[in-house]
């Protein structure tokens, strides 16, 4: 899968809600369980992580891999505007 693919699906996998600036527990996921709900494969979030910056983290040094669902989200937005590289027509 491809990550601007994600853009579009992005509703369907908008998880409970958390308001705005609030952060919890809950919005912290394991990587496992992002894979499950992006539906790729762990290999391919940790390949995100390092080649396209997906915000992954790990609470111990060496321990498993996690992620705010609310970074991860942002982060998909970001990556499904188009960015102009400067030879395009500005308004």
């Amino acid at each position: 899968m491809k990550i601007a693919e994600l853009a579009p699906r992005r509703a369907a996998l908008v998880p409970a809600a958390v308001p705005d600036g609030a952060s919890s527990a809950a919005d912290i996921m394991a990587l496992e369980d992002l894979a499950r709900r992006l539906r790729v494969s762990p290999k391919t979030l940790k390949r995100w992580g390092r080649e396209a910056g997906l915000p992954l983290f790990r609470l111990t040094p060496g321990g498993p891999l996690y992620a705010r669902w609310a970074h991860v989200d942002a982060w998909i937005t970001r990556r499904a505007i188009p960015q102009t590289g400067g030879h395009g027509q500005h308004s």
